[in-house]
Formats: structure tokens, sequence, C-alpha cells
């Protein structure tokens, strides 16, 4: 639902209210500079001097690993969110990792990784999520540096790892949490 407001601050009050009605949060003033919170279809931004201005969408993308894409991760990458045009960057904000433990620990010494395609790591979860022996949950920030936008344009997100693990028995389901930056002149 498309909102309207004479300016950002009374757009902010009016989704603070109605998200503590529904429970969805406590209140957007306990975020610090800098951070973005989605509310519907639109975001609200506090930037450097903290003021509430309008930002980019907030998005996620969720997915099975299977345990066979798990063992087999640095042979056969898994391709997680595909390249959105010439000229869109994916940004990921962080991401939740869920393991559902099944039939054994993996053996893994690496990190599982998430990149863009041919790139740096933008996110790493330690093996030990996978080494638990039950279920478990992580969460990792994106590890974003400045970098020349082209090298980032129509890149797809990939999960990878060093090493393919050799045993181990789960899957995971990992959410990402992202923004679609369009970088048109």
């Amino acid at each position: 639902m498309a909102r309207t407001a004479t300016d950002p601050t009374s757009a902010y009050t009016e989704a603070n209210n109605e998200h503590k009605q529904l429970g969805k949060i406590d209140s957007l003033l306990h975020y610090p500079k800098g951070y973005i919170e989605a509310l519907n279809n639109y975001s609200l931004y506090k930037n450097d001097t903290g003021a509430i201005v309008y930002g980019l969408a907030i998005q996620h993308h969720y997915q099975r690993i299977t345990n066979t894409q798990l063992l087999n991760l640095n042979s056969s990458p898994v391709d997680l969110l595909s390249a959105l045009g010439a000229t869109k960057v994916i940004l990921p904000i962080f991401a939740y990792w869920k393991y559902n433990y099944d039939t054994a620990d993996f053996v893994m010494v690496n990190d599982l990784n998430i990149i863009y395609d041919g790139g740096a790591t933008l996110m790493g979860c330690s093996p030990n999520l996978i080494k638990w022996g039950a279920d478990a949950l992580y969460k990792t920030n994106a590890t974003h540096t400045d970098g020349v936008i082209s090298a980032m344009l129509n890149k797809k997100l990939v999960l990878t790892a060093d090493t393919d693990p050799t045993t181990g028995g789960g899957t995971i389901d990992i959410d990402i949490v992202y923004q679609v930056l369009e970088a048109v002149d």
C-alpha cells in the first residue's frame, strides 16, 4: 500500500504507530543513525543529521540449501539471487542462516560465503553452524567495502565455500535481506 504524507516525519510517525499496533517493532527511534527499516512498500531512512527520509525498499530472499548442495559448495556454488539487470546492484544487508540438522555433523573447516559472482565475500558464516549436532541459527551482516560500482553491476549472489565438506547430513535455510540500487547516469 503506497503512502503519501506532507513530510517524512509525519509518514514516519504514522508508520511507527501502525507497526507498534501490529507488534512488528517497538519503536524506530531506537535504531541508530543510518539504519534502514522496511515499512510495508517503502522504507524510511535516518540520515547523518537524524532526519527521517525515504530510502530504498528493503527486500528479502529465502532459499533452502539441500544436503547435496552443501556437500558440493566449492565444486558447484549455489545461485541465491539472479542478476537484476545491467544498471542494478544487489546490496545485501544481513542474512539469517538456519541449520536443520538431520543425520550427522558436516566436516568442514572453511566459512560458507555469500559473494557476488566471481567477487569478494559479502557475508561469511562460520562452519560451526553445521557442526552443532542440532538445529542452529546464525546471523551475519554484510561486509561491504568501497569499490567501483561497475564491478557490482548485474552480478548475482552466490553461496560458496573454499572447500567442499567431506560428510554431513542436513539443510540450511537462508533468508537474505537486501536492497537494490539503480545505478543510472
